[in-house]
């Protein structure tokens, strides 16, 4: 079976992913200042100096008035970029919903001299994410309950650089006639860093993700490391429309690398279709009241993964589970508090393979119950 047709029952991706330069304003100048000893005691404006004031104090305050006025002390401000292609959240964990760049050079006034070095922290924790779904065992095959923490390191001096440590711990029970057919518990943990980059006309995003992670059952760890990645690109080709193409190298050993290719469209702010690999979704967003928002949606995706394990027998072998997912779920967004998904569907098409070839087996189908909540 080709990597192209294990992959073909699905479509799904996420997006929006966009970056933009800060602007700063000129400095202020004081040019003037060098001839303040030739003036008579009045202020620029023309107005006669106080009486009983000396030291030129009204002629300085007039003139600390125009050199504001003329230029005003700005300071960026920075919006986050989107945190993962797959997911199509930010690094605050909020799922975007929007076409238009969610980071975008604006100024504020600011009331103090200053400039950006000495107000942004180097690295910023910006967003925690923990999942927690439950996949109930069949009479002939093996269930799963999984937990996953996920977290998003950011560089508001390099926003177009960040980080997400991840770790999950999945718990496994086989059938009762081999309860020890596969290991009780799998672990895997990695460290993505993404690199974005964007087009002058802002229509073009790139995006690439470096992954080193461990996936074993910490029995065995000989084959527990793999390194996985993705190359994607956005193209903004209307307001409403986006086309996203690239690839994902996995490393798993059913499927080592998935196509992430699909269109992205959102006709209005209630509707938005994600007609994508690896995830396609539809979603309908049914309430909203000020930054709150909630929305209801269709999805489906690849599940699975490989690890390296050790059977029954103390030998060591590489374990691949793979299933594909039709779900329904409700979503949560509240911006600056604390947003969460519940989801549930029919899992169906799994398979279980061992590298030995021991073992391998077609499994029942179930269902899955999933909860997320970021902060």
């Amino acid at each position: 079976m080709t990597t192209w047709l294990r992959v073909q029952p699905w479509l799904g991706a996420s997006l929006l992913l966009c970056f933009a330069a800060t602007a700063v304003a000129a400095p202020r100048t004081e040019s003037d200042w060098d001839t303040r000893s030739a003036r008579t005691p009045s202020d620029r404006l023309g107005r006669q100096v106080e009486q009983g004031r000396t030291e030129w104090d009204e002629v300085l305050e007039s003139e600390e008035m125009l050199l504001d006025e003329e230029h005003p002390k700005t300071l960026p401000v920075q919006y986050p970029l989107e945190n993962d292609i797959f997911e199509g959240r930010d690094p605050a964990g909020h799922p975007l919903d929007r076409m238009e760049p969610d980071w975008r050079e604006q100024t504020v006034i600011h009331g103090q001299p200053t400039t950006p070095d000495e107000v942004l922290p180097v690295a910023d924790w910006t967003s925690t994410r923990y999942t927690i779904d439950v996949m109930p065992r069949t009479e002939d095959g093996v269930g799963f309950s999984n937990f996953e923490f996920r977290g998003t390191l950011t560089f508001p001096r390099a926003p177009f650089v960040w980080i997400s440590p991840r770790f999950a711990w999945h718990f496994l029970n086989g059938t009762p006639t081999t309860p020890n057919d596969v290991p009780n518990q799998i672990y895997d943990g990695s460290i993505d860093t993404t690199f974005a980059m964007q087009s002058a006309d802002k229509r073009w995003t790139g995006q690439f993700v470096i992954g080193p992670g461990v996936f074993s059952d910490f029995e065995n760890t000989n084959d527990a490391f793999r390194l996985t990645g993705r190359a994607v690109a956005l193209h903004q080709w209307t307001p409403e429309t986006m086309f996203v193409f690239g690839a994902s190298y996995l490393g798993r050993k059913d499927v080592p690398w998935f196509p992430v290719l699909g269109i992205i469209h959102v006709p209005n702010e209630r509707l938005r279709y994600e007609i994508s690999l690896p995830r396609p979704r539809i979603a309908y967003r049914y309430h909203a009241d000020g930054d709150c928002e909630r929305w209801a949606y269709v999805a489906g995706e690849m599940g699975g993964g490989s690890w390296a394990v050790r059977r029954a027998s103390t030998a060591d072998d590489m374990m691949t589970y793979r299933d594909f997912q039709f779900l329904g779920g409700i979503e949560h967004k509240e911006s600056g508090g604390v947003n969460w998904q519940c989801e549930a569907g029919w899992v169906f098409l799994r398979r279980l393979e061992f590298e030995s070839k021991v073992g391998d087996r077609d499994l029942s189908a179930t269902g899955v119950f999933r909860v997320m909540v970021t902060y």
